[in-house]
């Protein structure tokens, strides 16, 4: 087709002036090099030059500066003082070894609590015919907004890696809320002047029961033995972590309670609860595993539904929402 042709329009081209494409978008163009091709080539204005001189040599795995991730905003780093700057054990020996030994056998201790009032095994005799998993504890240091020591948390974990599919775990599947719906919660809160509570399951998977048959090895510093000195075990009757299950139990049995208390699980996002009052408001919920986040009108109406829970599982009450996921709420 030809510029004639009244039915043809280019919005490349401009036949007053007869510009060329580039010289109509104020691309660059350059000569090509050797040869008697005078085709232009058309310089990529996004392109930068490089400079062997200046190539940084790329830096091995565990030599980088590590900082959090600038999605929700511009990244920053605790000040963390010598005395708070703690080291984590890598095993129970590590620990009980270490400046904060005290501490950490407080740590352990309220674990053991835990795991005995929640009736998390049964002390039996080794089974010949079927394997038991080894565990291990496992040490964390948790901080604050402030980048100041929380507390010390040991928990004690199965290797889950020794699990058979099919013998002593089937589905795994859990989910986690989107970055994009705690987002949204955070705007729609703003919008509607809505309260923030926030609320930690303590020992979240030790509130879901197992269906398969699993023996764990009992922790360390805290083994018992039958009064014939024969080695004793630990029999599940509820998930505990480290189990491949462990997550997807502690889900169905959070999701089953927030159903029969009316709520209605997202279709967007599972994780994310709604359910509508009588007055014509929304209560709304939103899981990250043992984390928590409600938003209601008024504080009344969150200390309500943090009761509820606390009924069915053990809280530590957090108060307003102002740190989660290593994001401080302003």
């Amino acid at each position: 087709m030809s510029p004639d042709n009244p039915n043809f329009v280019s919005p490349n081209m401009d036949f007053e002036d007869d510009r060329s494409n580039d010289e109509a978008t104020k691309i660059p163009v350059q000569p090509r090099v050797g040869g008697n091709d005078k085709t232009p080539v058309v310089q990529n204005p996004h392109q930068v030059e490089e400079n062997p001189e200046e190539d940084e040599v790329a830096l091995p795995r565990e030599s980088r500066n590590r900082r959090p991730p600038e999605q929700y905003g511009l990244s920053y780093t605790f000040n963390i003082t010598k005395e708070e700057n703690i080291q984590e054990p890598k095993s129970y020996n590590e620990a009980i070894r270490s400046p904060h030994a005290e501490n950490w056998r407080k740590a352990m201790q309220a674990e053991y609590e835990s795991l005995m009032d929640n009736n998390t095994w049964t002390l039996v005799d080794e089974p010949e015919d079927q394997q038991v998993l080894p565990g291990k504890w496992v040490y964390k240091v948790k901080y604050g907004a402030n980048g100041q020591v929380d507390k010390l948390k040991a928990r004690y974990v199965a290797k889950g890696h020794a699990q058979i599919e099919g013998l002593d775990f089937f589905d795994t599947y859990a989910p986690t809320c989107k970055p994009e719906t705690f987002r949204i919660l955070l705007a729609t809160a703003a919008r509607k002047d809505l309260y923030l509570g926030q609320m930690d399951v303590k020992s979240a998977y030790l509130h879901s029961k197992i269906e398969e048959q699993i023996y764990l090895e009992q922790p360390e510093g805290f083994v018992k033995k039958a009064n014939s000195g024969q080695k004793l075990v630990c029999k599940l009757n509820k998930a505990i972590y480290g189990l491949k299950q462990a997550a997807k139990n502690w889900y169905e049995a959070l999701t089953s309670l927030l159903l029969k208390k009316g709520f209605k699980r997202s279709c967007n996002d599972c994780c994310l609860f709604v359910r509508k009052e009588e007055n014509g408001t929304f209560s709304y919920v939103l899981v990250w595993v043992d984390d928590i986040v409600v938003a209601r009108e008024t504080e009344e109406a969150i200390n309500k539904i943090k009761s509820m829970l606390n009924e069915n599982f053990k809280l530590d009450d957090r108060g307003d929402l102002n740190w989660l996921l290593g994001m401080q709420i302003l």
